[in-house]
């Protein structure tokens, strides 16, 4: 019986020892302090700088003179130009159509008849009036001789005739020259509807033309682009020639780039509802013959080019990579303390390759050109290097 009793205390008291021996003998584990280093990051320093500005645009060439060749008389096509042809190219004055002139040369003769016979008749009137006035001077009349006597009325009949005879001789005349129809000015044909033979009437359409002395391009532009223009104000558009704008074009042929330069002379009157832009106008002078000076091909009319516009100059700005602008307005810098800034800046002008920044950055500011996964305004940052030039 006391055997059951004293074993389980004897095991208890063991047990006891033995944890209070272990609690005595264990070693106690100081945790080592984990160092969190700075983001390493590349800089760039910030200059001011002034900045001449070129606007991108984009647009199509165009005709800057564009007709439709259309009959004045009825007529069958007798003669027709080998240059009246789709892509056909002629010459001012050059003869592109001519209508079978029979009819209209026989009708200048019966006017020319008229005439004549107008003519005479006034001249015959004329002699009878003389006569008529002599007469009645020689029977010595007191009182004056009615007009009536004096053929004042035939001589008014037949002075209006001959105008009228000579009317239709000049309208004959020129219905025989509207047979012959010449080329207004240089240009190509972008469409023909009419051949050798066949019967035109007054008022139909036979050719479309565009003149070749020069081609437009219209370029949109959202109108807050407009200030970095020098246009002139209001319609004093004349000014442009004294001062003008100057504007590069880039075309592409397969892989070669090639350019053309032009000018601006207006801009578009209205501003488009829908997207809110404006457009300015710009001409290139003899864009086919341009390529017997220069390597450039032919501008044509159609081509889609790219546009470089010849802007205002603005003093005292950033000029930064636009990929470092985070969002619209926001830019991360280092501080001369080195820490992460992020900078809310004012975009004066930003386009695919850099941003134009007016205000936004501080003395001492570098321009962080390391992306950072989680930017917190403030944290410290190791510069690895610097580029660029002095401080601000």
């Amino acid at each position: 019986m006391l055997r059951k009793i004293v074993l389980p205390i004897l095991v208890l008291a063991i047990s006891f020892t033995a944890l209070v021996v272990m609690i005595k003998l264990r070693r106690t584990v100081t945790p080592n302090p984990v160092e969190t280093l700075p983001p390493t990051v590349e800089v760039q320093m910030l200059d001011r700088v002034d900045f001449p500005f070129v606007i991108r645009s984009q647009g199509t060439v165009e005709a800057a003179t564009a007709i439709r060749l259309i009959s004045e008389v009825d007529g069958k096509v007798r003669v027709i130009s080998p240059a009246l042809k789709k892509g056909g190219f002629f010459r001012q004055g050059e003869l592109l159509l001519a209508l079978d002139s029979r009819d209209f040369e026989l009708a200048v003769t019966r006017a020319e008849a008229q005439v004549a016979a107008m003519r005479l008749r006034l001249a015959t009137v004329e002699a009878e009036a003389k006569v008529a006035e002599k007469d009645w001077n020689e029977l010595g009349q007191e009182k004056e001789a009615s007009a009536l006597l004096l053929r004042l009325p035939q001589l008014t009949d037949a002075r209006s005739a001959l105008a009228a005879a000579e009317a239709d001789l000049e309208k004959a005349n020129l219905d025989l020259e509207r047979t012959r129809i010449t080329a207004p000015f240089d240009g190509r044909v972008r469409q023909a509807t009419v051949d050798v033979g066949q019967f035109v009437r007054r008022g139909e359409e036979l050719a479309s033309l565009f003149s070749v002395d020069r081609v437009e391009v219209s370029l949109p532009l959202p109108l807050a682009e407009l200030r970095f223009l020098d246009l002139p104000r209001g319609l004093q558009f004349d000014e442009l020639r004294k001062r003008p704008i100057r504007v590069t074009l880039v075309g592409r042929f397969g892989r070669q780039e090639h350019r053309w330069h032009g000018r601006v002379v207006r801009v578009d009157g209205e501003v488009d509802v829908d997207s809110r832009m404006t457009s300015i106008i710009v001409v290139v002078e003899d864009p086919y013959t341009v390529g017997e000076i220069t390597d450039a091909p032919p501008l044509r009319v159609g081509m889609f080019v790219e546009a470089a516009i010849e802007g205002r100059e603005v003093k005292g700005v950033y000029v930064v990579p636009r990929v470092l602008i985070q969002g619209s307005q926001r830019a991360l810098v280092v501080d001369k303390e080195g820490r992460l800034r992020i900078r809310e800046l004012q975009v004066l002008h930003a386009d695919r390759e850099q941003a134009v920044i007016e205000s936004g950055f501080e003395l001492g500011d570098r321009l962080c050109l390391s992306a950072v996964d989680t930017p917190i305004d403030g944290m410290r940052v190791e510069v690895a290097d610097e580029a660029g030039g002095g401080e601000e």
